[in-house]
């Protein structure tokens, strides 16, 4: 009796192990991601807010991560070891009033012009705004994402110059396409006023002694980022950077210059067909044998702090993020359902409901939208991947500088028989995914969830794009229909 009676609660204990798994503890100083996390799970850890002149640096961990995405970023995920661990975020202070605010004579206008000039810097980075922007959207703790770029730069030893595009100094459309932007084309810095703009401005502060014309780089946004690969053209820069951007085919022929490309997986502006084509001047810049990097950003969870980033209080943050979760837009695991888009039409057909949100400043407002881009992986400027591009500026290829999976670790799909004319099946280790299959005009003709056989037997001939999304990767794969 006394036998049966040992057997039975080494029974209870296993069924206890069984039941309730074994849990570790992350504790996070000077950040968010503190908690409970059972071996094997990603966790999210995020550093705290920055002030204006203050800037994160690193992390210091004890205990070795395997890292899933943005390591040594102010955000990073790993997977949870089977031990507690304490994970620290380290700080700096910038010196005051590092960023300087003038006015330039242009080729016909005053141009303003923010630099924070750094003595005997490794070079100067020209930073340039997207359609509609301007020189300030750089500035600033509410464009937090982009301040913390300038921010981080300047620490670790480029001097940096922002200005904008003529258009946006005028206030005026003055080529009439609607948009207020760079003029990419011609790349000529005598006939086209923005680049004769930038030839100036490097003019005043080569003449002043305080840059080397010949130690250039560019980082730029969109249309912005477009220019930045131009800019590599027009001005020889040692590398440039194009966010959310591709880039045109005609300036990626043309570049001798080290680009790399960063782009959003959930990207509405340029699409699919933008990503992709990113990756097709990444080849072909390869193929040249001309230093490059593809770089694709992916969604990550919303954390009730997360918009003091942008100056909120605690308070008006946690709010926002209550309203976005009882509103059905953080799903169980806090990741955004939708798009700011979506988002802001359901603020303005039920304004009731978001009353946190209401009593925002249309500033406020403004940078709480841009987060949530970030959060959702939509067609805004990240900050989470600054010390691999100042790394990409560093190297120059030398040392593995980002994290390429959308590139290099393309199998975690396939798709066979590839041509195929009747059924198609998928091989994928991923539990939880959605699949697409659109045609070359961006029309998605079928959607799916987590199915591995599709019948295509009543697709016409043909080249499609096959999209597999889950929670953090994306991957496109190409299907000829026979």
């Amino acid at each position: 009796m006394k036998k049966a009676k040992t057997i039975s609660l080494i029974t209870l204990v296993l069924l206890r192990l069984t039941c309730y798994p074994q849990q570790f503890s992350v504790s996070v100083n000077n950040g968010y991601g503190s908690g409970l996390y059972e071996q094997g799970e990603t966790v999210y850890v995020f550093s705290r807010e920055t002030a204006e002149n203050e800037i994160f640096v690193e992390w210091e961990i004890g205990t070795p991560l395997e890292f899933i995405n943005d390591e040594g970023e102010w955000r990073f995920s790993f997977v949870m070891p089977p031990e507690d661990i304490t994970i620290t975020a380290v700080f700096d202070e910038l010196p005051e009033d590092f960023v300087v605010y003038e006015e330039i004579q242009g080729v016909n206008i005053l141009k303003p012009v923010f630099s924070a000039i750094v003595e005997e810097s490794k070079g100067t980075v020209f930073l340039f705004h997207g359609t509609g922007g301007s020189a300030a959207g750089w500035i600033g703790i509410n464009k937090d994402q982009n301040y913390t770029l300038l921010k981080d730069l300047f620490y670790n030893g480029y001097s940096v110059i922002v200005t904008e595009c003529e258009e946006s100094t005028l206030g005026t459309d003055t080529n009439g396409d609607g948009k207020i932007r760079w003029f990419t084309f011609p790349i000529d810095t005598v006939n086209n006023v923005d680049y004769a703009n930038i030839k100036a401005i490097i003019d005043t502060f080569d003449n002043r002694g305080l840059i080397d014309r010949n130690k250039l780089f560019s980082i730029g946004m969109s249309a912005g980022g477009a220019y930045s690969t131009a800019f590599s053209v027009a001005f020889s820069s040692i590398a440039s950077v194009t966010y959310c951007a591709s880039g045109q085919a005609a300036v990626i022929e043309a570049t001798n210059s080290p680009i790399l490309f960063c782009m959003m997986p959930n990207d509405e502006v340029i699409g699919q067909e933008g990503n992709d084509d990113a990756v097709t001047n990444y080849n072909i810049l390869l193929d040249r044998e001309i230093c490059t990097g593809y770089f694709m950003n992916y969604a990550f969870p919303v954390y009730p702090q997360y918009f003091m980033r942008v100056g909120l209080s605690q308070s008006e943050s946690e709010a926002v993020c209550n309203e976005l979760n009882t509103n059905g837009f953080l799903d169980l695991d806090n990741f955004l359902t939708g798009t700011d888009i979506d988002i802001q039409s359901h603020i303005q057909s039920n304004p009731q409901l978001w009353t946190g949100f209401n009593a925002l400043t249309g500033l406020q407002k403004v940078a709480v939208a841009n987060l949530v881009g970030v959060a959702y992986g939509s067609h805004n400027f990240y900050s989470n991947h600054n010390k691999r591009t100042i790394d990409f500026f560093d190297n120059l290829c030398e040392t593995p500088v980002f994290n390429n999976e959308f590139i290099a670790n393309n199998n975690f799909v396939k798709i066979y028989p590839n041509p195929a004319s009747n059924l198609i099946f998928i091989d994928t280790d991923l539990i939880d995914y959605e699949i697409q299959i659109i045609n070359l005009s961006g029309q998605v003709l079928l959607s799916d969830r987590n199915t591995r056989k599709i019948n295509i037997s009543g697709f016409a001939e043909g080249v499609y794009l096959v999209r597999i999304k889950s929670r953090e990767r994306v991957e496109t794969i190409r299907l000829l229909v026979l």
